[in-house]
């Protein structure tokens, strides 16, 4: 149950963006999707839709609580084609959404896509679609670039980074390395001589039975799914055994890596409702872009877009014309490494945090003279104890 699976609703995401949403338009909802929607990740993702309900009193208000609903998401997307592939309110149309040459778009206040004729597209930042389409938003003003940073991030280093020096050569690694070729050699002769088959027959009988179960040759019938839910993949004569517990790249890849801390950097983009806007009549935002046709010979061509915002909500229609293909650019939100001069405080980005330390250094204060309770930790004073018998010994020893 919704209630159950969102306890603490207060730290949820859809309440805060809701929170946040009334500020900027009181009586508007905020749809969200999941990230994994287009991944195929979720096998029934749902749309949230969630507004804020403010109290006020005393001339102050504060968030009492957040309504809405989720229904899935491709019920969502439905009504939305069935609404944008015919003409309403009596409008002469040429082309719609269902139209071949055009593409329909509903991203988020932040860039994110909600709906998309490609259902894999869901939940994908716009600009890994068509970049140059979302760069020339920012350019118009609708969504406007904010950049954040992590001032407590890791980063992940390769550890095959070498210098030139070479290790201390002590009597220890002189013994490392003898055991090392000791226990090689052994290893070589008992495998050589064989006399795994002198301690335990039986041991090796199942090996070598177990290794001619899994050897086949080329013109024999696939032998199937191996018995720990691999599969069999022949290459000439060499067979090879894929294992569902094989490791993953990721798990390799942070093996070899040494984290360390940095700071990191990111670029997000929130939308500008008021571009949208023409005094308190909704208005659109139509732009173009001339590029070089794929499908008509390299000609130059015009793509032209438009967008819209959808009244009461968080979501911004946006239409692009595909008769002309350009060629894309795709740029992904990712956090980058910052890397700057640790000596000089004063070169770290700090415009977007929230608190600042004073402008001039404040290290005194008139009235802490007048302060009697502090400590006498700071205080080095000889110790009587100790001077009278350093002295008494002397004098002993020298008589």
């Amino acid at each position: 149950h919704f209630s159950e699976a969102n306890l603490n609703a207060i730290d949820q995401t859809w309440y805060k963006r809701a929170v946040d949403q009334y500020s900027v338009e009181p009586d508007s909802f905020v749809y969200s999707v999941p990230f994994s929607t287009g991944t195929g990740i979720t096998n029934e993702s749902v749309v949230t839709a969630s507004h804020a309900i403010f109290v006020e009193k005393g001339g102050y208000k504060a968030p009492a609580a957040v309504v809405g609903l989720q229904y899935k998401n491709s019920a969502f997307r439905e009504t939305f084609f069935n609404i944008t592939s015919g003409c309403t309110g009596g409008v002469q149309c040429r082309r719609t959404c269902s139209s071949g040459d055009l593409s329909c778009y509903v991203v988020d206040n932040h860039g994110y896509i909600v709906i998309s004729k490609e259902e894999r597209d869901t939940g994908r930042f716009f600009g890994e679609i068509d970049w140059l389409v979302m760069d020339s938003l920012i350019h118009y003003g609708v969504f406007k670039r904010v950049r954040i940073y992590d001032y407590q991030a890791v980063c992940k280093d390769m550890q095959g980074h070498r210098s030139a020096a070479n290790f201390i050569l002590t009597p220890l690694r002189y013994m490392k390395w003898f055991v090392q070729w000791m226990v090689g050699r052994a290893t070589w002769l008992i495998l050589q001589t064989q006399i795994a088959h002198l301690m335990n027959p039986d041991w090796a009988w199942a090996m070598e039975q177990e290794q001619a179960d899994y050897h086949y040759e080329d013109n024999d019938e696939s032998p199937g799914p191996t018995p720990t839910g691999g599969e069999f993949m022949a290459d000439g004569d060499i067979s090879i055994i894929v294992h569902d517990e094989a490791v993953t790249m990721d798990n390799a890849y942070a093996n070899k890596t040494r984290p360390r801390p940095c700071d990191q950097q990111a670029d997000l983009y929130v939308l500008q409702p008021e571009k949208l806007f023409k005094g308190d009549k909704p208005d659109s935002v139509k732009g173009k872009q001339n590029c070089n046709s794929n499908n008509l010979g390299a000609r130059q061509c015009e793509r032209h877009y438009s967008t819209h915002k959808i009244p009461h909500s968080n979501l911004l229609l946006l239409v692009i014309d595909t008769t002309c293909r350009c060629e894309t650019q795709k740029q992904k939100i990712e956090m980058e490494e910052v890397r700057v001069n640790e000596s000089l405080f004063c070169e770290r980005p700090q415009e977007n945090l929230y608190r600042l330390r004073p402008s001039v250094c404040l290290s005194y204060h008139p009235e802490e003279e007048e302060i009697k309770q502090c400590g006498k930790g700071s205080l080095q004073l000889p110790s009587l104890l100790l001077m009278t018998t350093t002295m008494i010994y002397s004098i002993l020893k020298a008589i």
